[in-house]
């Protein structure tokens, strides 16, 4: 913070050059483009319901009479006509979303954007602006570093509107705001971007009405997209749908760059898998592939992030050997060893060994997934990561499947994973809540870790809940819905409901298709409990919704 107020003050006296911007959680701003009172901008205006682009050149002299004006119309009880570095400050936090906590640190890249692009050469609106959004703190003092604050609902329009001022500068808050924090390498200050994504899909939607979108750059399209992916808020899957067709459109484009190119590609693959649409997924992180092996370093890092984000896709597919290879592949690469050998980037090689765990554990090698596991655990240390309470439930996941490969497994041993599950749901829940997409997969773990130790009443509830924010977050049609529906089969097996059990498995195979390889294991278990007339399962002649309606029966 101390740095942050530093470079505000530098640029009253040097605006050129390059400055670095810090916050707190480390916001960081690599470079700034100055922009001269002199330079006409794209502002958005939104007057009576039209929205039309026009360009906007600063008054400078309305800066030397600011201060005059504004004791003269209080005297005269007109609204008072506020200085233009505030004006340009309103504009900005008018396009986040209102009554939403924003991170001060955001106050504070505001405030330079308004005094570099207005040449303020005071800092006498801090205390204005503060008033104004009514804080109880001095969000420029570096004791308030962590504290948040929400601009208040319709407050920013009305103090423009009154200053006849009702310019958005939806540009600006690009460029100096949202490109600076979303464009970060890995899993860098995942809590500040997940804070910010309602004010991204705000400003957003500000974007849409103005026609800007062809104006932002892939690197950030492609950012966005991998962060509504990543945290998958509501409203996320109408946001990403609408950033594919972007980046679609830039891919087919011939003139796109070759490096952004395959960058764009495999972020397009990766969201296809997310929505569980693998043809499309393979097809894009495919041409990822071709486009980073036809370029001269075959061994580069960015090669082998497109072949683990394929070994993703084919897990999901339940093409697990080809995974298998994928992922070995990606871990004894020079660039990767490289990695290792400097200690760089732990969150890419934590997740290359969560991968393979995941490998593994399809296989039905839960000695190998668990030491998979714990190296990710290993490599990327420290709870605050955001794949942290991931990689502790998984690991207590393999830990309880390798005891109950023995014939009399150890409760002490499952005690133990399910405390390791608590510890990580403790974790989530306070980062997340509970009705977070990972939620549900750590309760399919618990549902797991507690058949195994026969008990006949925690797991149906737990499955229940954890079908309930599978549909949610990812539809009804996905594969995580289809293991929820196989794991309540496992349940009313386990209590003797055998009908139950049987819809459920059903339920599973609709949805994963008939040539899923977890869905030979599932026919097996059908037939096990076929109806006592003898009629063996067939899919294309059963009603799906009327077996996910007798389910849902107490």
């Amino acid at each position: 913070m101390e740095k942050a107020r530093e470079s505000v003050e530098e640029a009253n006296t040097n605006r050129t050059g390059t400055d670095t911007f810090l916050t707190s959680k480390s916001l960081k701003e690599d470079h700034t483009t100055t922009i001269t009172i002199q330079k006409a901008e794209h502002v958005y205006y939104q007057q009576g319901g039209v929205n039309e682009i026009r360009m906007e050149k600063h008054d400078e002299e309305r800066l030397s009479t600011d201060h005059e004006n504004s004791s003269s119309e209080a005297q005269e009880g007109r609204p008072r006509k506020l200085p233009l570095v505030i004006l340009k400050m309103l504009s900005l936090l008018a396009l986040c979303k209102p009554e939403v906590p924003l991170p001060v640190g955001v106050l504070l890249l505001v405030e330079k954007c308004a005094v570099e692009t207005v040449r303020c050469k005071s800092s006498t609106h801090r205390r204005e602006i503060k008033d104004l959004l009514n804080l109880s703190f001095d969000p420029f003092d570096d004791n308030n570093s962590d504290e948040t604050f929400c601009v208040p609902e319709g407050k920013c329009d009305e103090w423009l509107c009154a200053c006849e001022c009702k310019a958005y500068h939806v540009l600006d808050m690009d460029k100096w705001v949202f490109r600076k924090l979303f464009c970060v390498e890995d899993d860098k200050d995942w809590d500040l971007l997940k804070t910010l994504l309602p004010h991204l899909d705000n400003w957003f939607s500000h974007v849409e009405k103005c026609g800007m979108e062809e104006e932002l750059p892939i690197h950030f399209l492609r950012a966005c997209l991998h962060a509504f992916g990543k945290f998958r808020c509501d409203g996320w899957g109408r946001r990403a749908k609408k950033l594919v067709e972007k980046c679609i459109e830039y891919c087919e484009s011939s003139g796109s760059d070759v490096n952004e190119k395959e960058r764009t590609h495999r972020e397009i693959g990766e969201y296809y898998r997310k929505v569980g649409m693998y043809e499309e997924s393979e097809k894009h992180l495919n041409a990822a592939l071709e486009i980073g092996k036809a370029k001269s370093d075959l061994a580069s890092c960015s090669l082998q992030i497109t072949q683990m984000y394929l070994a993703r896709c084919k897990i999901d597919k339940g093409e697990h050997r080809e995974a298998e290879d994928l992922i070995n592949r990606c871990l004894s690469s020079p660039a990767v060893k490289a990695l290792e050998e400097k200690g760089e980037r732990p969150y890419l090689r934590g997740r290359m060994y969560f991968e393979k765990a995941r490998c593994y554990h399809r296989l039905q090698k839960y000695t190998e997934a668990y030491d998979a596991c714990y190296q990710a655990l290993t490599v990327e240390p420290g709870c605050d990561s955001f794949r942290y309470p991931q990689y502790v439930m998984y690991c207590a996941l393999y830990m309880a499947l390798k005891e109950l490969e023995s014939d009399h497994p150890n409760t002490a041993v499952l005690n133990e994973a399910l405390a390791e599950c608590g510890r990580a749901e403790k974790i989530m829940k306070h980062r997340h809540g509970d009705k977070h997409h990972q939620m549900a997969q750590l309760l399919c773990i618990q549902v797991k870790i507690c058949l195994g130790k026969k008990d006949r009443v925690v797991p149906l509830m737990m499955a229940s809940n954890a079908l309930s924010i599978m549909k949610q977050k990812y539809g009804p049609d996905h594969n995580n819905v289809a293991k929820v529906y196989n794991l309540l089969g496992d349940i009313h097996c386990q209590i003797g409901n055998m009908q139950k059990a049987e819809k459920a498995y059903k339920m599973a195979i609709f949805i994963y298709g008939e040539e899923h390889s977890l869905c030979k294991r599932i026919k097996e278990k059908v037939e096990e409990l076929k109806e006592s007339q003898g009629v063996l399962f067939n899919p294309e002649t059963c009603d799906r919704e009327r077996l996910d309606k007798e389910l849902k029966k107490p």
